[in-house]
């Protein structure tokens, strides 16, 4: 058990609020649904920030990460999904951004907001 412990490394990043608008924006939301928060945080094992967009219907919670990619991205459609138990999430690319949506929502909320991001004007 203890050396198992060692050889996880823990990484704590303060989180940057944005209270600048977002570069981005779901321009298709479920009903109820608004932004809750925005921020833009490092991920330990990227080198660039994620734009971390959260909106919420006060009950449920969907976050869309954007992340500009460093490589050059084959473009498409959203991957196919995945879900945890009621977790589910997808991911597909526009532009140079790969834009993944997760929320403990229906399959069908992840796919209708995943498909409304758009760059904001």
């Amino acid at each position: 058990f203890e050396s198992t412990r060692r050889s996880y490394e823990w990484a704590r990043r303060a989180l940057e609020s944005l209270t600048a608008d977002s570069a981005w924006k779901v321009s298709r939301l479920p009903p109820g649904f608004t932004l809750s928060m925005h921020m833009r945080r490092m991920i330990p094992q990227r080198k660039t920030a994620v734009e971390h967009i959260i909106y919420s219907d006060g009950l449920a919670v969907v976050s869309v990460f954007i992340e500009k990619l460093t490589d050059k991205p084959a473009l498409g459609d959203f991957t196919d999904g995945m879900h945890i138990g009621a977790v589910h999430a997808r991911a597909r690319v526009i532009d140079t951004h790969r834009v993944t949506v997760v929320g403990e929502v229906p399959a069908a909320t992840v796919d209708m907001m995943g498909a409304s991001v758009v760059p904001a004007p």
